[in-house]
């Protein structure tokens, strides 16, 4: 097991991307995220469940104790039937139990795509983060770049965004 975790590791290093796949009753899914390679953004941790997948990321020789951004993607299995607006609630509610003054702005969204998707920013004292959520027909797939700062500079703010955007959305 461990084998086949470190396997997937190096892939997705060399890659530099991540892709969140599904498989339910025969049919995929595909959400691929293209982290930068020059930052060389690494999984640090991997952990599942029956409900869910979370992969978090760092970038170049950075720690959970001392990272200044992070990435993290988690999957939803089996919400095709949650509105993933829904979702966005039930994630910014986490956040504001820890920060109770974040505030979110929604950025973009396209409600009408065949895989409906949203990207927003919460904002707090201690750390700030763009989210991108897409309602896939089987998953729910809600990936994050946060860093420790109480706002979000507006070139970094375009640059997830893009990156977000750019993203391969395959929702069958």
């Amino acid at each position: 097991m461990k084998k086949l975790f470190k396997i997937t590791v190096l892939i997705l290093t060399v890659t530099s991307s991540l892709q969140a796949v599904s498989q339910t009753k025969g049919k995929s899914e595909l959400v691929k995220i293209d982290w930068p390679k020059a930052e060389k953004w690494h999984i640090a941790d991997q952990q599942k469940s029956d409900s869910q997948v979370m992969i978090e990321l760092l970038k170049g020789s950075e720690t959970f104790e001392n990272f200044t951004e992070i990435g993290t993607t988690y999957i939803f299995r089996g919400s095709m039937y949650v509105p993933v607006t829904d979702k966005i609630e039930e994630l910014y509610n986490r956040v504001k139990k820890n920060a109770s003054s974040a505030k979110k702005t929604m950025i973009e969204n396209d409600e009408k795509a065949n895989c409906p998707w949203y990207i927003y920013k919460i904002e707090s004292p201690t750390e700030s983060q763009i989210w991108y959520a897409v309602q896939g027909k089987n998953e729910i797939y809600v990936s994050f770049w946060a860093t420790r700062t109480a706002e979000i500079k507006r070139e970094l703010q375009d640059k997830w965004v893009k990156i977000f955007k750019s993203s391969e959305i395959n929702c069958q």
